[in-house]
């Protein structure tokens, strides 16, 4: 009589594979490293160690998952000083690799920017209210149709709140930020029913302002816009710039010493392009990377 087998075999999913963090004021960042057991077998976490003494992971071994279970650690980031350094994660479990690496690298930089970008890439109807008719290119009324829930923050009685659901809309979606070494420009194909529907792109912005800096130093600058954008920060709709138009805002709402966020929405209803170019912040003349 013929035997026959097979062996099964404990294996773990560790992402990222490089864990970035960044922080504007020297304060405390946590980021997550993702655990998933993906063998047949149950997986135990023997042993997990850090190299980098700016770098700290809670105890987390020994731990056990069971086929399909997943588990995160949190790992946290406290920079010393300016600048960017480099650690490693290593988790040793009872797979056939038996390490994992997870490479860590932390920056402390309270110049820096910030860019995320969502587009969902969907065409969103805009004809549903009567109190929010489109009849021209940009028309303020076609953000209120926007699908955060925060509705452009058209109207609302509690603009911080709906700039907070807008936020968390696009940065749970939005993932790795976008690396930019100039103005930022973003620009697709359409072929939208003109009025009828509307797609929206979102794009993010967190930036860090120094406890003696001057909002009145900084200025938001578009280039030309297909069919318009809504810029918006910290709650605070600062102005709108319509098809063909370009233009600035004066910051004149950010808070000093603490970390602030611009969102743009850039608006299309109807075909055949749209387009936002150049967007960038300016300190007295010159640009914030």
């Amino acid at each position: 009589m013929a035997l026959s087998g097979a062996g099964l075999f404990p294996d773990l999913l560790v992402e990222p594979e490089l864990l970035e963090f960044r922080s504007w004021t020297g304060e405390a960042v946590t980021e997550e490293v993702r655990l998933a057991s993906t063998g047949e077998m149950p997986v135990e976490i023997t042993d997990v160690a850090l190299l980098g003494s700016e770098f700290r992971v809670e105890a987390a071994a020994p731990m056990a998952l069971e086929p399909g279970e997943e588990a995160v650690l949190p790992i946290t980031f406290t920079p010393a000083d300016l600048g960017t350094v480099e650690g490693d994660l290593w988790i040793a479990a009872d797979t056939q690799a038996g390490m994992h690496r997870v490479g860590l690298e932390g920056t402390w930089d309270p110049d820096a920017t910030e860019w995320y970008v969502w587009d969902d890439g969907l065409e969103h109807e805009t004809t549903s209210d009567p109190d929010h008719v489109v009849d021209y290119h940009g028309d303020h009324d076609l953000y209120w149709y926007e699908p955060s829930g925060g509705h452009g923050l058209l109207g609302d009685a509690d603009p911080v709140s709906a700039f907070g659901v807008m936020r968390e809309y696009v940065m749970s979606r939005a993932g790795d930020p976008v690396e930019v070494t100039g103005p930022f420009t973003f620009h697709s194909d359409s072929t939208l029913a003109t009025f009828e529907f509307a797609t929206f792109t979102y794009i993010l912005c967190d930036f860090w302002l120094d406890p003696d800096d001057d909002p009145a130093d900084y200025i938001i600058s578009s280039g030309t816009v297909d069919d318009g954008i809504e810029v918006m920060v910290n709650g605070e709709i600062l102005g709108f710039l319509e098809l063909g138009e370009s233009g600035s805002f004066p910051l004149s709402n950010a808070n000093p010493g603490e970390t602030n966020t611009l969102i743009v929405i850039l608006v299309d209803d109807s075909m055949y392009d749209r387009y936002a170019y150049d967007l960038a912040f300016y300190e007295d003349g010159v640009m914030v990377e």
